[in-house]
């Protein structure tokens, strides 16, 4: 496997976001590839909008004597990660634009005076990935719609997910997963934030589990010198096998600082997604869709 490639690429963009924190003016890297394009953070807490949803909703509903319920927190994680727009998020919040202040709609959900705060504002989604709703309707009406059948299932949702003393994480990414148009990787969106909150802190495969979409198994093809598409039908137990892997190599000292931060299977999948976007723009396969920009991630 080329292993020392995959740790170099992961380090130095570790190094990058660092040195970008601590003020340090560019260019962070001599590597022509990594300044010239947007590459996610290694760890997914780092990024813009995963802060901004930490900030102010997980950790204000996860607080002691916040008086949320699990189903308040897990409606409302589901609610901003399908729109995963932090101006959505604001306004859902109840700050408006105008500086007035309005009902939290994340602790008291209602898709009517969601859809009155959001109908004259654009975009209300992210950009980032593909949001999939029902046919004819609107990208806002689609996603109140989806919301809304999560909603009226939440105490279920919530209950499946927390099915036994140990609820994993792949057992609740599989409950999520069969709402409409969640989709695999919206549920292991909503998965990866449920693991820091009391639904999902103690579930025993959060260093044994992950959910490898096509970025990631092609840069498991990749890392094992194979066609990109080599891993396009590996089964499922075989993928574990070799993130779980990659995960133990990173705990050695010459593949990751002993004094970053350590790595579960999250970073490993996540990671493999975007060292395959670096391989396809060093082997002239494709670039990047964002630049890499200092107000960038």
């Amino acid at each position: 496997m080329r292993i020392a490639e995959f740790f170099e690429f992961s380090r130095t963009r570790h190094q990058i976001y660092l040195d970008r924190a601590a003020g340090k003016p560019a260019p962070w890297t001599s590597d022509p590839i990594l300044s010239s394009f947007r590459f996610t953070n290694i760890y997914r807490e780092l990024d813009r909008t995963t802060i901004w949803y930490r900030e102010n909703i997980r950790e204000p509903m996860c607080a002691v004597g916040a008086r949320c319920t699990l189903e308040d927190i897990l409606l409302a994680t589901i609610a901003f990660r399908w729109f995963n727009r932090i101006e959505t998020g604001e306004i859902l919040l109840g700050h408006m634009p105008d500086g007035s202040v309005h009902t939290n709609l994340f602790l008291d959900w209602s898709s009517e005076f969601a859809r009155n705060r959001l109908k004259d504002r654009s975009p209300v989604v992210t950009a980032a990935y593909i949001i999939k709703t029902p046919d004819g309707k609107n990208k806002l009406d689609g996603v109140l719609w989806c919301i809304d059948q999560c909603a009226a299932d939440i105490g279920r949702l919530r209950t499946e997910m927390q099915n036994n003393l140990k609820p994993t994480l792949e057992h609740a990414w599989k409950v999520l997963c069969a709402m409409p148009y969640m989709g695999p990787f919206m549920a292991y969106e909503v998965i990866t934030d449920l693991r820091f909150t009391p639904i999902l802190e103690r579930s025993p495969d959060i260093n044994s589990w992950a959910n490898p979409g096509p970025g990631a198994r092609r840069g498991l093809s990749r890392l094992q010198g194979e066609d990109k598409d080599f891993h396009r039908s590996t089964k499922s137990a075989k993928l574990q096998e070799l993130m779980q892997e990659i995960l133990w190599k990173s705990r050695l000292s010459e593949n990751w600082p002993k004094d970053w931060p350590r790595w579960e299977m999250r970073e490993v999948e996540h990671t493999l997604c975007e060292f395959d976007k670096y391989e396809r723009a060093r082997t002239g396969e494709g670039r990047p869709k964002q630049r890499f920009t200092s107000a960038g991630k």
